[in-house]
């Protein structure tokens, strides 16, 4: 195992170009200004395992663009991220899933309309 230990360590993410997560409440578009920056690699190993499952819309963003998800799509990216989070031990790439899920129920929480930006490179 020790020979692809390193796909268990953030360093080895650290110059991965990011993709942003944030509320669009709070995110400034010209800025950038997002609650979570996942390495595009890590993003990327998320899709693939939403895939390997046969899982829909996580597998569906666009990982170079801007996605703009709705309540009911927040709470299918949480259904999807908790399966994925009870079927892996990958502790690093739980960290960031633990992450969005918080900020995607925060989406859902929202008394007033707000969305999930998830947005690439």
């Amino acid at each position: 195992m020790t020979r692809y230990g390193d796909r268990f360590l953030a360093e080895t993410y650290a110059k991965d170009e990011p993709v942003g997560a944030g509320l669009s409440s709070e995110v400034i578009a010209e800025t950038y200004t997002y609650s979570l920056w996942i390495p595009e690699r890590l993003f990327h190993r998320l899709q693939n395992l939403a895939r390997a499952y046969e899982l829909h819309l996580l597998a569906t963003l666009e990982p170079y663009g801007k996605n703009e998800l709705t309540r009911p799509r927040a709470e299918a990216l949480v259904d999807e991220l908790t399966f994925i989070g009870e079927t892996i031990t990958d502790n690093l790439l739980v960290g960031y899933m633990d992450r969005l899920i918080e900020l995607a129920e925060r989406c859902i929480r929202s008394p007033r309309e707000v969305q999930l930006i998830i947005e690439g490179p």
